[in-house]
């Protein structure tokens, strides 16, 4: 007959047993969630940049004119505080960002940061529209020329900024280039010298 002394000891035994299997269960639910967590933010990502579309080459053009009209832009990108519409030919890429920020508007092309991007900057203070391109270096920008713009327009309607360019196609995208990194920048004051409230960098296929 078994002691009753000895129950304790093999209670014991069976408590370490199942806290060991307990512990090796926690490790690998642990590492399961980990691969789970990683996984969902890789799917993240890969949705949010497939959200951002593709950019075709078509042969409608929209018309630079500061208003953009429901279908004229193959493809429109809805942000937190702005809109970007773009649209591709064969020799030219269209751009639009619209914002009720109420002041300036700015599209950044080339990089998905401020440096090294080509910025294309402008507000409408007082009916007068004001508009300058612009090369980022490090966290700043200064007025540079740039011969991808071949148009641009602006204007603000109850509050509403528009700035579409017309921007030679190839000084922006190399023969065989899978995406195109670009920023949208909006402020709330009517000055180039103002930092921006909102910044967004996306990726577009092409």
């Amino acid at each position: 007959m078994t002691s009753l002394y000895r129950i304790p000891a093999e209670l014991s035994r069976v408590k370490f047993f199942f806290l060991g299997v307990y512990r090796q269960w926690k490790s690998c639910y642990d590492e399961a969630m980990n691969s789970l967590f990683i996984a969902l933010v890789l799917l993240g990502s890969a949705v949010a940049l497939a959200a951002q579309g593709r950019l075709p080459v078509t042969d409608k053009a929209p018309v630079v004119d500061g208003v953009v009209t429901e279908g004229e832009y193959a493809l429109r990108v809805g942000l937190d505080k702005a809109t970007l519409y773009l649209s591709r030919t064969a020799t030219e890429l269209y751009a639009a960002v619209q914002s009720n920020s109420g002041g300036w508007v700015a599209l950044g092309a080339g990089s998905p940061r401020m440096d090294g991007a080509r910025i294309y900057i402008g507000f409408v203070k007082g009916g007068e529209a004001s508009f300058a391109v612009q090369a980022g270096a490090g966290h700043g920008h200064a007025d540079a020329k740039d011969p991808a713009v071949l148009e641009h327009a602006l204007k603000e309607v109850n509050g509403v900024t528009v700035l579409e360019l017309r921007l030679d196609a190839k000084a922006l995208i190399a023969a065989g280039q899978a995406s195109l990194k670009l920023i949208v920048g909006t402020s709330g004051k009517d000055s180039f010298a103002m930092y921006h409230s909102f910044r967004r960098s996306l990726e577009i296929g092409l």
